[in-house]
């Protein structure tokens, strides 16, 4: 009987356990180049969200049901790593954009670049929402002008050329994924 994991039909236990061990590993790989590296590096002034970004691709080639847990669980190593507000709001979000992602590129049957890139736009008008919300939440009195130039602004620009670039090696571990299944 095959089981269902992450979305996937499994022919084995083995390759259940494969598929989950290494989604896995590159979600706490991801999280900690994040929350370490990127932070301290702040490319374009701002730490780029490379887990959205990785929730985007899982959802984007593993499917909803993917996305939706990759997004919980990407949302929560976040939260756990790297967050420094009490209000966390990023398992639910990213759950939501996994989810979504992976339905509506079933749906409208899409691939290819330039509906990824069309995703990756919602994704950073996402990213802007969480941003907004955890600023305010944190600091009651903000300069609007110092948020969308200081923080909005390079966090989007460093978003979105991860992003751009993150599509390839997904692509290439997604194939690799799928070739040991079968």
């Amino acid at each position: 009987m095959s089981k269902y994991i992450l979305g996937h039909r499994a022919q084995t236990r083995a390759d259940a356990l494969r598929y989950t061990v290494w989604t896995g590993c590159v979600l706490i790989l991801v999280a900690v180049l994040q929350v370490s590296v990127l932070a301290r590096m702040r490319p374009f002034g701002a730490v780029p969200d490379l887990m959205l970004c990785t929730v985007l691709c899982c959802s984007y080639f593993g499917g909803r049901y993917m996305g939706g847990i990759v997004g919980i669980a990407g949302g929560f190593l976040i939260g756990a790593m790297g967050s420094i507000s009490w209000l966390c709001l990023f398992p639910l979000c990213f759950f939501f954009l996994g989810y979504l992602t992976g339905y509506y590129v079933k749906v409208l049957n899409q691939s290819g670049y330039l509906s990824y890139l069309v995703y990756l736009g919602v994704a950073l008008l996402l990213r802007v929402i969480l941003t907004t919300v955890d600023t305010y939440v944190q600091f009651f009195r903000v300069d609007v002008g110092q948020l969308i130039f200081h923080t909005l602004l390079p966090e989007v620009i460093g978003t979105a050329a991860l992003g751009c670039v993150i599509y390839f090696p997904m692509l290439l571990f997604f194939g690799a994924l799928e070739k040991r299944k079968r």
